[in-house]
């Protein structure tokens, strides 16, 4: 695995057309694989309000996969970046995504990136080889680290927000479509009445202009009715009822936190 990561640098360049180009390529090499290994679902639908989606996944006995989360996994990702560029090299071509480039020359490289995967399945995606399982470990252990905070926040959101009677947690399993559609990590429940809770990690924020600026934030949720930030720097606990608008007018509170596993 390589120290500087390409992957994390299109998050922090917030180039949207690239993340979906790569999240979408990703997405239809795992189908294309596991479809005819029999390992892919059919498709399910989920519905809510203007919502309707059509989604399935890779399935291994009977559970949906951690390899389901790959494409928007950039530790996972860059994992498999030297095996990428050791087929390369074999080809007698050129290395890609080993240093800072333009938007452009990631664009192109990324392309080559999802070709090599796709004409060399069988190395990253047997499921019987290690390769395959220390792929799976790195995926879980990206959404177990943010499953760690959701635990967190299921414990302490009395304190955080005292007027609701109960949570749900959506994360705890994986595939959950009110999670990956809604981007509900957890529901809070007042009076039969759900609200979506978006949960992100970071490590700093600034403030401009009387608005919170959180890096590598690039989604907004707009059924979340929560969005709750933790500050692992300083152990501080920022929570928003708004998901597309972090300023002091949406600032419920800041809270801090005792949780120095977490980090």
């Amino acid at each position: 695995m390589y120290n500087y990561n390409p992957f994390k640098d299109l998050l922090r360049k917030n180039e949207y057309n690239t993340k979906e180009k790569l999240s979408k390529g990703i997405s239809e090499i795992l189908e294309n694989y596991f479809s005819q290994l029999n390992l892919y679902s059919e498709k399910l639908v989920f519905e809510y309000e203007d919502i309707h989606e059509e989604y399935s996944g890779v399935i291994i006995n009977g559970v949906w996969d951690d390899i389901n989360r790959l494409n928007t996994n950039y530790t996972a990702l860059n994992y498999m970046l030297p095996t990428v560029n050791s087929i390369l090299k074999q080809d007698n071509k050129q290395e890609i995504l080993t240093g800072n480039k333009s938007l452009r020359v990631m664009s192109e490289e990324i392309d080559i990136f999802l070709k090599v995967l796709k004409e060399n399945s069988d190395i990253f995606f047997n499921i019987n080889k290690t390769y395959y399982k220390q792929l799976v470990n790195l995926c879980r252990g990206t959404w177990k680290k943010g499953g760690d905070f959701s635990s967190l926040f299921a414990e302490k959101y009395k304190e955080y927000l005292p007027n609701f009677d109960s949570i749900q947690r959506n994360d705890i399993l994986p595939g959950n479509p009110r999670d990956m559609f809604l981007g509900f990590d957890c529901e809070l429940y007042k009076d039969g009445k759900s609200y979506g809770v978006q949960l992100k990690t970071v490590s700093s924020h600034t403030i401009n202009n009387n608005t919170y600026e959180f890096p590598h934030i690039g989604r907004n949720y707009k059924y979340v009715s929560y969005v709750v930030f933790f500050e692992t720097s300083v152990n501080k606990v920022f929570i928003f009822n708004d998901p597309t608008l972090f300023t002091e007018n949406t600032l419920v509170g800041i809270y801090s936190y005792d949780a120095p596993d977490l980090i």
